[in-house]
């Protein structure tokens, strides 16, 4: 049988080893490439006499992201994101 007071004695060390391997682990992750699909806020710009809307505009795009996992990792921590502006008429 296993003793618990041998583990209880070094649950210190064990969760410092826990946690550099997921630091490890993390690090490895965010260096290879990654996709993403990532929802992106529009806004439509148009002259609202001469236009006639028939279905609700979107207010999110979705766009198929490729780069490397630090770049999508920054990009998503960014909150504050201007929207893209489409301009008609």
């Amino acid at each position: 049988m296993i003793k618990f007071n041998k583990f209880t004695n070094n649950w210190k060390v064990v969760l410092f080893s826990i946690m550099g391997a997921a630091t490890f682990w993390l690090f490895r992750a965010l260096n290879k490439s990654h996709s993403a699909l990532i929802s992106y806020p529009i806004e439509f710009v148009f002259n609202v006499d001469s236009t006639v809307v028939m279905n609700p505009l979107p207010t999110t795009i979705k766009i198929d992201v490729s780069s490397g996992g630090w770049n999508l990792f920054r990009r998503t921590l960014i909150f504050s994101i201007d929207p893209i502006q489409s301009r008609t008429g």
